[in-house]
């Protein structure tokens, strides 16, 4: 019984692959059997390999497509950051982020990871009065509100697929949305909003900095609940 089950399934297997084969125009057995199988008008393998290039050459522009973003889109002239206040900046830095910058809608602020001093910020007038989504850059927050208050280790694994967990050092490394939206409910708005304003979010920074707007926090939990705060966060920062 065993082997007429195992016979059965070699089969299901063979003719599978050259279904597939034959959809993706290759032939995968020796000696061109797909090609004589399949052929409908002599020369059969000729056939074959013209209905195969013709399947790549569809393929290959399909996945060529082009989409509009906002933020390839030029908003300024060729000197994005004119009007900054450049004194006290580390010009070297400066410059290398204007050419990195270009012409592209954005602001660039180059922080010291050892001493937090700013080098540099382009655009200064975006960086310092816009009003931008924080979005997945709240996320360290969120897991550590999570980890300081011993709601999860380290090692905690949460099931974001059918077949498959991982734990919060995973869900930063990839930013997972599923994760956070569960330790979002988990922590509860009350302790997610506090840990918030621990880091400054919804304040000044408290430099003075002329035309700084002061951002906001929600005050009370969203329509759409703590889970989507804390993986989309919807606050103005």
């Amino acid at each position: 019984m065993r082997e007429e089950v195992r016979a059965a399934l070699i089969k299901k297997i063979a003719i599978l692959t050259a279904i597939i084969s034959c959809l993706l125009g290759l032939d995968v057995f020796p000696g061109g059997t797909l090609a004589t199988l399949f052929a409908v008008s002599p020369p059969g393998v000729a056939h074959a390999t013209h209905r195969r290039h013709r399947v790549i050459r569809h393929s290959h522009h399909r996945y060529h497509r082009r989409y509009w973003s906002p933020w390839n889109v030029s908003s300024y002239d060729q000197h994005p950051g004119a009007g900054d206040n450049t004194e006290g900046e580390d010009l070297a830095v400066r410059q290398a982020a204007i050419a990195a910058l270009g012409n592209w809608n954005g602001s660039i602020v180059v922080v010291n990871p050892h001493t937090g001093r700013i080098l540099t910020i382009v655009n200064q007038k975006l960086a310092l009065g816009g009003a931008f989504r924080p979005c997945s850059t709240f996320k360290p927050i969120v897991a550590l509100a999570a980890l300081n208050r011993g709601i999860i280790s380290p090692r905690t694994r949460f099931r974001v697929g059918r077949r498959w967990s991982i734990d919060v050092t995973d869900a930063l490394a990839h930013s997972n949305n599923q994760f956070f939206h569960r330790l979002g409910e988990m922590i509860g708005f009350k302790t997610l909003a506090y840990y918030a304003r621990e880091f400054g979010l919804g304040q000044k920074a408290g430099w003075d900095i002329p035309g700084e707007p002061s951002g906001e926090f929600p005050s009370s939990l969203p329509e759409d609940g703590v889970g989507n705060l804390a993986y989309l966060e919807l606050i103005r920062k």
